[in-house]
């Protein structure tokens, strides 16, 4: 039997008679939640990949309170219109909006203004790289689909967004926008952990309203799951050796052996936008990173989330550099939270939620928790 658990959470507000409560906890702000685990045998184990947490929010903290975070806007680096060969057409994730969707945007943008003041943290005027459009007027949520709560799926195996902790409870980027959202809403929720592949099987079957676990939004899925506006993007980069000053440009690299998964996306934008560069296709990043110790490629081009781990590894060996390359046409519409078609106006419930955090500075200061460095800055 595979490992599956829940946890059950509640906003601040909610009467106890709502949900059965189990066992309580004390979150990061020293308030008492509930929550209940059910477990069975073990299998999945949770690995953890960059610095401890604690000392890295406390740093970014104080960067981010005195304004030396870098701002660079992360714009997409991308050529003057033109049409990638087919390769790179091969690596597009296709994107679409269903009119309900549309619609439900246009209702939000023609809400009223909301009564509450918005948050004043200093989270909120960190200089830091936001994807939501924090000025945006959104259309306070149905409270049918409040009183109705959530039912929330994630998995596990993919640190710093979900994994699970020593006593086999969720952890994570995720598990803690979950409870977020939750919280911002006052709304009852529950958190299930399952296998990444049942996701999407899930959510079409209306065995859950939600996910967060990183599902790409891709037209195999679009019949039944929709999603969210995107809440972070996944940007491409060059990772070099650090005692190396490396120039990043088309005409600097041309003819340098980069390494690059075969077949994937970014070897298609390598193909697309840096045409005279070696490309040196690789199995993994494991075998990148081997490349690059011996020197055999004067860099890494791949998810710049994914080197995070190398960038940030004890040995110190290597480093980002360049910008950070973000491009829909070959990387897609970011992340965002999967749910389940069927259930009208849970689009606008989400994107009022995660406009509502961004506002507060919830967002920013979610990200410095779980991430050692700003992956957006210009290096």
């Amino acid at each position: 039997m595979e490992k599956m658990l829940h946890m059950m959470w509640t906003g601040s507000n909610i009467k106890q008679s709502k949900l059965e409560y189990l066992q309580p906890f004390v979150d990061r702000d020293g308030q008492k939640m509930h929550s209940g685990i059910a477990t069975s045998d073990s299998g999945a184990s949770c690995f953890r990949q960059f610095a401890p947490l604690k000392a890295c929010a406390f740093a970014l903290a104080l960067v981010a309170m005195t304004g030396l975070i870098s701002s660079h806007s992360a714009k997409a680096q991308t050529a003057p219109a033109a049409n990638p060969d087919a390769s790179a057409q091969e690596a597009t994730q296709e994107t679409g909006q269903d009119p309900q969707d549309e619609a439900e945007e246009e209702n939000a943008g023609n809400g009223g203004a909301e009564e509450e003041e918005l948050g004043s943290q200093s989270w909120a005027k960190a200089d830091f790289v936001n994807f939501i459009d924090i000025r945006k007027r959104q259309k306070a949520p149905d409270p049918k689909l409040i009183e109705k709560g959530l039912r929330i799926i994630t998995s596990d195996g993919f640190a710093p967004f979900n994994s699970l902790d020593e006593t086999g409870r969720p952890q994570g980027y995720h598990a803690e926008l979950s409870k977020l959202i939750c919280e911002e809403l006052n709304l009852a929720c529950t958190l299930k952990v399952v296998p990444f592949a049942q996701i999407p099987s899930l959510l079409a079957g209306g065995e859950a309203d939600i996910a967060l676990a990183g599902l790409a939004n891709h037209k195999s899925i679009r019949k039944d799951v929709h999603f969210s506006m995107p809440y972070l993007q996944r940007p491409a980069r060059f990772l070099v050796r650090r005692s190396e000053r490396v120039t990043i440009t088309p005409r600097a690299l041309s003819e340098k052996p980069i390494a690059v998964l075969g077949r994937s996306a970014h070897e298609a934008y390598l193909k697309a936008y840096f045409p005279d560069i070696k490309r040196i296709a690789v199995a993994d990043l494991e075998d990148a990173r081997t490349l690059l110790e011996e020197k055999k490629v004067l860099a890494i081009f791949a998810d710049g989330m994914h080197m995070m781990g190398l960038v940030t590894d004890p040995s110190d060996q290597f480093r980002f550099a360049g910008d950070a390359y973000l491009d829909r046409h070959f990387f897609g519409e970011g992340m965002a939270i999967a749910y389940q078609r069927k259930q009208q106006g849970l689009k606008g419930l989400l994107d009022y939620a995660l406009v509502r955090l961004a506002q507060k500075g919830h967002m920013t200061e979610l990200y410095m928790r779980h991430f050692p460095l700003n992956i957006y800055a210009k290096y």
